[in-house]
């Protein structure tokens, strides 16, 4: 599994929606990964 799955199961298994709305560091990360698709 490549990092970025993986990374991407954590935000789907917390709850992805709080990554994508919430103003904290992690917010451009799932941006970039958002991206990626």
């Amino acid at each position: 599994m490549r990092q970025e799955d993986l990374v991407l199961n954590i935000f789907l298994q917390k709850g992805y929606k709080y990554a994508f709305s919430a103003p904290f560091p992690s917010q451009p990360l799932w941006t970039v990964l958002k991206g990626s698709y």
